[in-house]
């Protein structure tokens, strides 16, 4: 009875698999794809997926890891397997570098490594779908951007690139599609003092056309958004992202629930020197694949801030445009901001300020002036060859053997504070103006003693007569006689606007009529001062005559 029952058990077990061997037969794995969606931007930035732009620097270089953990990226929401986790979490290490070259072109590249991976197998009609195992490398991404407009810390900066994955991960792992990839995108930037944000546009074409769950898993069309606040002179950023892919593989899948991935993070980053620290984390915000129900972020880059650009100089010697007083000619640095920048003076040996090439007196600290013998010369005023430094007499022509005085002559005038006294009459044709040559010296030196004493404002010459004649032929000759000696001194080099003639006739005798000699002392002529120094007192010393 008992082999009977064990014989019948055996032959039903025998039918059962034989009617379930085609099924079997028939279920297959799935080779599997790169399942991580998040994709860290260039070393340096404000951001850990969106790219700030930085390509600053004739040649500049940053380098950096991020490490990436994903919580559920692959869940299975089929009945009866309603959170079975396929990959319940993964943690990569990011490994980047960028060079940045003639502050407009940068490469980079990305290897990710998944250092920890785990999940359940799961079996969903013919397909198995196996859980990952330890740790496993990734694909490769190369990058190449070009900046179109704008450099950093403007308002918007915009650039293009390329991005090239290639297969070095491993499909059945999940770190890997198994085929090239190529990503062009549309970057745009800008930031400010207190402000930062970033926007990309791109479209992935992978070759990896699997379909997962009946879900497409081909080419991508991708975007994100950042945007921060910058604190602590620029040093802190905190802000958030988002960013996703939508699959195009046909129609249908085009912005649909199950094959856009969309995440968000919240990210802080912060600058100590060549240091960028970076701390983030978000949730995914929808269940295709790839988003996991949170991510947590940690980055460190080594991204030393480039030199701040040289600052303008037309000239190009060396000083900036700001300092430069002569900014469209080379010149030398000089302590003398008008002159800085501005090319070397010619020589100058007297540092007299005119150039030795024109200094007739190149030794000797001089005057400019326009007769070419005399440019850079001591000055002379009265021509006579000796400095007026060195001129006893600047304003009378002299020898060098009197030094600059004339040669002493005989005495014929002295100053009182409130005249000038004549030691000899001023003579005249008889019962004329015309003075008589005989008076020239006296004259001459009554007009010496007006071009040395300036302080004398006005001085008045006075025409006397005596009693013989009517009083107003007198009156008139006296006149004329007065404004014949005021135009000899003019003529003499002395101001008119200084001299004031003034005939008095017979009305101011000195001397008594009744005599030839008394009438002789009334026909006189006085300088009397009426300006400066002319308000009496006693008189001043007689001024030197030589």
């Amino acid at each position: 009875m008992r082999e009977a029952t064990l014989r019948r058990a055996i032959l039903f077990t025998l039918l059962v698999f034989t009617a379930f061997r085609p099924a079997l037969a028939q279920q297959t794995t799935f080779q599997g794809l790169a399942l991580d969606r998040f994709t860290p931007a260039a070393r340096g930035g404000d951001f850990f997926d969106l790219d700030s732009l930085d390509l600053r620097g004739k040649v500049s270089f940053a380098g950096g890891v991020t490490l990436d953990w994903a919580d559920r990226p692959l869940i299975e929401y089929m009945p009866g397997n309603a959170n079975a986790a396929v990959v319940g979490d993964q943690l990569y290490l990011h490994l980047g570098a960028d060079i940045v070259l003639f502050d407009r072109v940068r490469f980079g590249f990305n290897l990710p490594l998944a250092l920890q991976q785990s999940g359940n197998s799961v079996s969903l009609g013919s397909e198995q779908y196996a859980a990952p195992t330890g740790f496993a490398a990734g694909d490769l991404r190369l990058d190449g951007d070009v900046r179109l407009f704008g450099v950093r810390g403007d308002a918007a900066t915009a650039a293009i690139g390329v991005s090239v994955y290639v297969p070095t991960g491993s499909p059945s792992q999940y770190t890997g599609d198994g085929s090239a990839a190529v990503d062009g995108h549309f970057l745009l930037a800008g930031s400010g003092t207190y402000w930062t944000y970033a926007l990309r546009v791109g479209f992935l074409y992978r070759g990896n056309q699997d379909v997962l769950d009946g879900i497409p898993t081909g080419s991508l069309l991708e975007g994100g958004a950042a945007v921060g606040v910058r604190l602590l002179d620029g040093d802190l950023v905190i802000g958030p992202e988002i960013y996703g892919d939508t699959g195009v593989a046909n129609g249908q899948s085009v912005f649909d629930y199950a094959t856009t991935p969309l995440e968000a993070i919240l990210g802080v980053h912060y600058r100590i020197g060549p240091v960028l620290l970076g701390l983030g984390g978000g949730p995914g915000l929808s269940q295709a694949f790839g988003t996991p129900a949170f991510r947590g972020l940690f980055s460190i880059d080594w991204a030393p801030l480039p030199p701040p650009p040289a600052p303008p100089d037309r000239d190009h010697d060396g000083i900036p445009d700001s300092a430069d007083a002569c900014p469209d000619t080379p010149g030398v640095a000089n302590a003398d901001p008008k002159l800085n920048g501005c090319p070397p003076p010619p020589p100058d040996r007297d540092h007299d300020g005119i150039p030795d090439a024109v200094d007739a007196c190149p030794d000797v600290p001089g005057v400019a002036s326009d007769d070419p013998k005399k440019n850079g010369c001591p000055k002379d005023t009265d021509n006579d060859g000796i400095p007026d430094s060195e001129d006893n007499c600047p304003t009378v022509p002299g020898p060098a053997s009197n030094h600059g005085c004339p040669v002493k002559q005989k005495q014929l005038v002295i100053l009182h504070k409130t005249k000038i006294e004549i030691l000899q009459k001023v003579f005249f044709k008889t019962n004329k103006a015309a003075i008589q040559r005989r008076s020239f010296k006296l004259l001459n030196q009554v007009a010496d003693i007006l071009a040395s004493h300036p302080d004398i404002e006005h001085l008045q010459v006075e025409g006397h007569t005596d009693d013989t004649g009517s009083p107003a032929h007198n009156e008139k000759l006296s006149q004329a006689r007065a404004e014949s000696v005021k135009a000899y001194l003019v003529k003499r080099g002395v101001s008119e606007d200084r001299l004031v003639a003034r005939g008095f006739g017979q009305d101011r005798p000195i001397a008594s009529n009744a005599t030839s000699k008394g009438r002789a002392a009334n026909r006189r002529v006085e300088f009397n001062i009426v300006g400066a120094g002319g308000d009496g007192g006693s008189a001043l010393a007689p001024a030197p005559l030589q």
